[in-house]
């Protein structure tokens, strides 16, 4: 917790213990800046003196109205603690007697108070940024500096009715300006009062997390694209005239170099003297200011590449409207651990053209109409591997329309039921220099169609479907992507209302996950499996958490359904010896499949392989079910390492995977060990089947690999190499679960 101006400090000063002329003076008092952690107070360098009595006073340095004097005082002497009935405090004064009989060591005293009760509202900020709070709307009054508020209503009560609202203003230091601005929690949100400079967040709900950062870059909300008929660049961005002077440009193009200083934008580079197919050209932009000094630079990669643009292959070209690049904000998670996401992640409004391998359009947003931007929006997506991704991020696409953009590839429109193939929403993954994705599809394809025709689950298991493709964003070449479907709703089909595609559920349904990244979402729900893995919480996917917290938030009919379904399964589940009542809540053999999956991916990133469940209905009839796998990104390693070796995630996991539950339960075990057995032999010909597509591409794909290893300064495994590497890691797999059976 951090207080950025409020201190509470204590002046202790010690009591002559006679009047005789001969004793010492007694020393001045002695005061103390304490720090708060969490709600305790504690001074640590303060020795006492033996036989002398002590006089503690707690004081408010600066008035803070989220705080009152401590409401309780420990003592310890030589790190003994003292019992209560030996000194006086006084909850009312802030005033702590010692009594001199007690003091035979090092004194240490520790403040104990709660929170005024109320919704909290955390402001996590840097030096260079500084909050006040009014407890009213009368903005009239001195606000308070703090970087903790408590909600409170129209009065300046505090409040929990989710009604309650602060009121704030900030102020950021010379030469910085706003950076990262993020709200996190239930609440309407930030919205500034007029133009006054005051900010409200009304109604709210929960505990909130506000994140403010400053920088000192003097260019921002960079546009840029790239011209093939002319070998140009062209950029421009939104600065600060009256701080800054001009702008140095240093460009690095294989081994040449280039300088320029500008007072006026927009920028165009040149390049007549290019000679290569593919060339990666390095921009840095330095803000030059007035008074001399320079602002954080900005750097942009971008690269021209005719081969990969006219290749034998599908690409997608997406050109934004005024070439604004899709923002965001990389955050930390509050608790310190090691992940990290993105917020911010606006949409841009784009025109997206989709090619297929014979350079024919197959799909235009824009109908031929090079200035009809309204009909798709793009932004950036995912968690670490954006943030980690050197520039080739992540994306989701959201269509005005519903279209199937993989049925020129696939030809979906002729099976059954072809047009519940179609969606608003698409992903753009960033993992198509890798061999991954298509091999846990695979596999997932495999284990089901390993059920019995009869099982309603083999119906019900969706496994997505993608195309690799090459991206171009404003003419860069961004590399080689993945075109798939999003973890979403299931679209019902308006000709065979039987069929669906995607998540298999009904307007009733849900989609949640079992959520490392929760910390970022304003409405989670934790049950027994969330003990253990403290961190983890389940986050909705659908319905979407924004319509749930309009309609109620924790109070919604729909949240308290499915948490409470979840959490009785669990009750289940978790009791000793298990209660068999556990079974008319979930699908046992979906669990199974789940985990035979995971056990052959042998999936390291135990925590972000994004556990989904699906429900799908609110009817009794239907059972929680363990959605598809996904994440592949530390799948198909280690099986050769001698720390962890060729082992399987049911026999290393937490309870976040249930199967520490599932080990003793025989129907999980026979349908594991069933599942196993009767896809086993097919598992590594439906592999090399399920990529026959880029097997038949192999010389094209390992030419844009060479190019995107080349555009993003990366070492990449090729085509052939990274099949024989999976290859080798399932057969391994397989022997060793033939060796070590599911059986009890």
């Amino acid at each position: 917790m951090k207080i950025s101006c409020f201190a509470l400090c204590i002046s202790i000063t010690f009591l002559c213990a006679c009047s005789s002329p001969k004793d010492p003076e007694p020393d001045p008092g002695k005061e103390f800046e304490v720090k708060l952690d969490s709600k305790t107070l504690k001074i640590d360098n303060f020795v006492a003196k033996e036989n002398t009595d002590y006089n503690a006073k707690f004081s408010f340095v600066e008035e803070n109205y989220n705080y009152r004097f401590p409401d309780k005082i420990l003592l310890y002497i030589d790190g003994n603690r003292i019992s209560s009935d030996q000194y006086n405090y006084s909850f009312d004064t802030g005033n702590l007697l010692v009594d001199k009989s007690l003091i035979k060591g090092d004194l240490r005293i520790v403040g104990e108070w709660t929170i005024i009760d109320g919704y909290q509202v955390n402001f996590e900020t840097d030096s260079h940024i500084h909050f006040y709070f009014y407890k009213t709307r009368n903005y009239s009054t001195t606000p308070i500096e703090d970087t903790i508020a408590i909600a409170r209503d129209f009065n300046g009560n505090p409040i929990t009715d989710g009604t309650g609202e602060i009121n704030f203003k900030y102020e950021i230091d010379n030469n910085y300006e706003k950076d990262l601005f993020w709200v996190c929690g239930m609440s309407d949100g930030i919205k500034e009062i007029g133009t006054s400079g005051i900010y409200r967040i009304e109604n709210i709900k929960s505990n909130i997390r506000v994140c403010l950062s400053s920088k000192k870059a003097y260019c921002k909300n960079l546009c840029a694209s790239a011209d093939y008929d002319n070998r140009s660049f062209t950029f421009s961005w939104d600065v600060d005239e009256s701080i800054v002077e001009s702008v140095d440009i240093d460009i690095v193009h294989g081994v040449k170099t280039k300088h320029d200083n500008i007072t006026s934008i927009p920028y165009t580079f040149n390049d007549d003297s290019a000679v290569a197919e593919e060339e990666l050209y390095q921009f840095t932009f330095t803000p030059i200011l007035k008074n001399g000094s320079k602002g954080d630079s900005i750097k942009k990669d971008m690269m021209l590449s005719s081969s990969s643009r006219f290749a034998n292959f599908p690409r997608v070209e997406i050109n934004t409207k005024d070439d604004l690049l899709p923002p965001y904000n990389v955050v930390k998670d509050p608790s310190g651990r090691f992940n990290v996401s993105i917020v911010n992640n606006n949409y841009v409004q784009n025109i997206i053209k989709i090619f297929d391998d014979q350079n024919n359009i197959v799909y235009d947003s824009s109908d031929g109409n090079p200035s009809d931007f309204d009909k798709s929006k793009i932004k950036v997506r995912g968690n670490t591997s954006t943030v980690e991704s050197n520039g080739k991020e992540s994306y989701k696409i959201k269509l005005a329309n519903k279209v199937d953009l993989l049925d020129p590839f696939l030809n979906r429109s002729t099976q059954l039921g072809g047009d519940a193939y179609k969606d608003k929403e698409w992903l753009l993954l960033n993992c198509g220099n890798q061999l991954n994705e298509l091999g846990g599809f695979s596999i997932e394809n495999t284990l089901k169609n390993a059920l019995e025709d009869s099982n309603v689950l083999k119906k019900d298991w969706w496994v997505p479907q993608c195309q690799y493709v090459t991206l171009f964003m404003n003419s860069d070449f961004k590399g080689i992507y993945i075109l798939c479907e999003a973890v979403t709703k299931g679209n019902v089909s308006e000709t065979t209302p039987s069929v669906q595609s995607r998540c298999p559920i009904s307007d009733d349904g849900f989609i949640v996950e079992n959520d490392a990244y929760n910390w970022k979402e304003n409405l989670t729900f934790k049950t027994h499996i969330n003990q253990e893995v403290k961190y983890m919480e389940y986050t909705f996917k659908y319905p979407d958490s924004d319509d749930l917290i309009q309609d109620g938030g924790y109070e919604n009919e729909k949240y308290l359904y499915i948490s409470d379904c979840i959490k009785e399964f669990e009750n289940y589940f978790y009791a000793s010896p298990i209660d068999s009542r556990y079974k008319n809540y979930i699908d046992v053999e979906s669990f199974a499949l789940w985990t035979v999956a995971h056990d052959l991916m042998h999936v390291s990133d135990q925590y972000g392989s994004n556990m989904f469940i699906y429900k799908k209905d609110s009817s009794n009839n239907s059972k929680l079910t363990a959605g598809t796998t996904w994440d592949f990104d530390s799948a198909f390693i280690g099986n050769l390492d001698e720390e962890h070796p060729r082992g399987l995630c049911f026999h290393r996991s937490s309870d976040f995977y249930y199967i520490r539950g599932f080990k003793n339960v025989s129907e999980f075990i026979d349908d594991t060990q069933g599942i196993f057995d009767k896809s086993k032999e097919n598992i590594v010909n439906d592999f090399e089947s399920y990529i026959g597509y880029l097997t038949s591409k192999e010389n094209v794909y390992n030419a844009l690999l060479n190019t995107e290893a080349k555009r993003f300064g990366t070492d990449q495994v090729q085509f052939i190499d990274q099949v024989n590497q999976i290859k080798h890691f399932l057969q391994v797999q397989i022997a060793y679960i033939n060796e070590h059976s599911y059986s009890i």
